[in-house]
C-alpha cells in the first residue's frame, strides 16, 4: 500500500508543479486529491494526530503569508498542509524545510546566470513538490 500511495503522491505532486510553472496556479482539487492518498491504509484513529501534524508544519507558512501580505500563495501552502497531514510531523517539517531550502537556491542560482530580477517571485510549489518527494522517502 505504501508503494500504491507514493506512487499517486509523486503524480499528483508532479501536476500540481507543472500547473504552478505554466500557470502561476494550482486548483483546490489537488490538495484534496494529497490529502484523500493521506488516507490510504490508515485507521480512523489516526486522523485527529495526522490533522495536528499538518496544522504545526502549516503554521510557519501561513505566518509568513500573514506577516507580508503577497509573499506566499494559497496553493502553496494548501499542497504543504496536504502533504504534512501524508508526511507527519518529522517528514513534513523535513519536506518544507528542504523545500523552501531548494527554491531559494535554486532561484537565486537561476536568476543570477540569466541576469534577472531576485527580488521577482517565483513558482514555489515545484521545490516543495519536490521536498516532500525526498521526505516521503526518508
Amino acid at each position: 500500500m505504501v508503494i500504491v500511495q507514493g506512487v499517486i503522491f509523486i503524480l499528483i505532486l508532479v501536476w500540481a508543479s507543472v500547473c504552478d510553472i505554466r500557470t502561476r496556479q494550482v486548483g483546490d482539487y489537488v490538495s484534496v486529491m494529497i490529502a484523500i492518498t493521506a488516507l490510504i491504509g490508515v485507521t480512523h484513529t489516526n486522523i485527529p494526530a495526522m490533522l495536528l501534524q499538518a496544522l504545526v508544519v502549516a503554521a510557519p507558512l501561513v505566518a509568513a503569508a500573514l506577516i507580508k501580505p503577497g509573499s506566499m500563495g494559497g496553493a502553496d501552502i494548501k499542497i504543504m498542509t496536504a502533504s504534512a497531514f501524508m508526511l507527519g510531523l518529522y517528514r513534513g517539517l523535513s519536506a518544507l524545510c528542504i523545500g523552501l531550502s531548494l527554491g531559494i537556491i535554486g532561484t537565486t542560482i537561476f536568476r543570477k546566470l540569466r541576469k534577472k530580477d531576485i527580488k521577482e517571485s517565483f513558482p514555489l510549489v515545484p521545490y516543495l513538490a519536490a521536498g516532500c518527494a525526498i521526505g516521503f522517502f526518508m
